[in-house]
């Protein structure tokens, strides 16, 4: 019996979305934000062959690196799918900085119309999750703990 069904978490595949803002560009409410889809387990990156390996899964559940995977390969298969779409259509432009903090929060995005951001349903939200990583990373770190941004000066400086 796979050790989820004890504690009641099962361990599943997601599409996960990491945003970030593109080189040499400052992140700020007019930022465009860049991002990448990748299908993952547990944070770490699956490969084409694990990929393939559970889009083609007929049942629920799956042995995947060691462990048993819960898998809905028809919900994980369309939250990819719109996804990629999304990421296609974003690939010049970016999407807004706002756009990004919304979707970072959990909260739908907004003003999209019928762009694939828009139209992520709460089914495909249960297999997605969103991320910031690089320089994105970085700043919204500081902005968490902003006393880590400034060090404390040296005992040996003096001021007047």
């Amino acid at each position: 019996m796979p050790d989820w069904w004890k504690g009641g978490q099962a361990s599943r595949p997601q599409v996960n979305i990491q945003l970030d803002v593109p080189s040499k560009s400052r992140v700020g409410l007019d930022a465009l934000l860049r991002f990448q889809v990748l299908l993952t387990l547990q944070n770490e990156t699956l490969s084409p062959e694990e990929i393939d390996r559970i889009l083609e899964a007929e049942g629920n559940l799956i042995s995947l690196k060691g462990q048993w995977v819960e898998v809905d390969a028809i919900k994980l298969r369309q939250a990819l799918a719109q996804w990629r779409r999304a990421e296609l259509a974003q690939t010049q432009a970016g999407i807004p900085f706002h756009t990004g903090m919304r979707l970072l929060a959990g909260l739908p995005a907004l003003g999209q119309g019928t762009s694939p951001l828009s139209s992520l349903s709460q089914e495909h939200r249960e297999w997605t999750q969103f991320s910031s990583t690089g320089e994105l990373a970085d700043r919204l770190s500081l902005l968490r703990s902003p006393h880590d941004a400034h060090p404390a000066p040296p005992t040996s400086f003096r001021a007047s």
